[in-house]
């Protein structure tokens, strides 16, 4: 997978929770342009999946899930490379 050549992902949060959420619709041309730690939303984006699989995902043993109480994140750089060894890049 090359990470400088990224499709254009629209991610959207139409309810965010708590208040912490972010915008509404972000626009990324490039990995890099990723935030620090990804929600289950914008996982389910960038791999076009459901939400719903993206949560279970992020329960599977081996992904990269970072847990602070009930909420749920992955470090960007540490979701690139599960997906270099596990996508076949």
């Amino acid at each position: 997978m090359n990470r400088k050549s990224v499709k254009e992902e629209r991610l959207s949060d139409s309810k965010p929770q708590g208040g912490a959420g972010r915008a509404k619709e972000q626009l990324y041309t490039e990995f890099s342009q990723l935030p620090m730690t990804l929600t289950a939303e914008e996982i389910a984006s960038i791999l076009s999946i459901s939400r719903t699989a993206a949560y279970k995902l992020m329960h599977t043993k081996g992904f990269p899930t970072i847990k602070c109480g009930y909420r749920m994140v992955v470090h960007r750089d540490r979701f690139l490379n599960w997906i270099d060894v596990h996508m076949g890049a």
